[in-house]
């Protein structure tokens, strides 16, 4: 197996016990994040989907961040046997979030990705980079607006929403939006 395939199959509890000692001695340890989706998320050799795909993380595997692109959406992380790779990151969530998660919760259950979910309420609702509030703030949303869940975090408190008509994504809370 090449080290490209091996660096994509080792388990999280192989990863904390790499990486975790390093960051509690360490103020300027890389911080460690791990696939937050229930599916591959694909890893590349540069920071976006035009660059080739070198291998994926299965749900809960990831690796240390070892850099970002100039908007954070895009990270280098470095794996238990020395290899790299560019994952999106808004996809992902720090390992040290994965004990404090509920149970997991099939997204699939609770939205459809074929119907928009919408603002109903009055203000305005938060836009994010990832999952949850310590995330980016990259926009919000008004009444009536929305868009078609792409995916969400293990809890399903978080989706990735995919904006029409210019295809935009961002994290949402999704207790604050309704179906159309």
């Amino acid at each position: 197996m090449s080290s490209i395939g091996k660096y994509i199959r080792y388990s999280v509890m192989a990863l904390a016990t790499f990486v975790l000692p390093v960051q509690a001695s360490a103020q300027n340890a890389p911080s460690v994040h791990i696939n937050a989706t229930d599916s591959g998320l694909n890893v590349r050799t540069g920071p976006g989907t035009e660059y080739p795909k070198i291998g994926r993380l299965r749900p809960a595997q990831g690796g240390a961040v070892l850099g970002c692109n100039a908007t954070g959406r895009w990270c280098e992380m470095g794996f238990e046997d020395g290899g790299r790779g560019w994952v999106y990151m808004p996809l992902t969530r720090p390992l040290a979030a994965a004990a404090s998660l509920r149970q997991p919760v099939d997204w699939r259950q609770l939205y459809r990705p074929d119907v928009p979910y919408i603002h109903t309420g009055t203000g305005r609702v938060n836009l994010r980079q990832g999952a949850g509030t310590h995330r980016a703030l990259v926009g919000k949303l008004h009444p009536g607006q929305g868009g078609y869940v792409q995916g969400c975090s293990a809890d399903a408190q978080w989706c990735l929403l995919k904006f029409p008509p210019n295809g935009h994504e961002a994290w949402v809370y999704m207790p604050l939006l309704k179906p159309a």
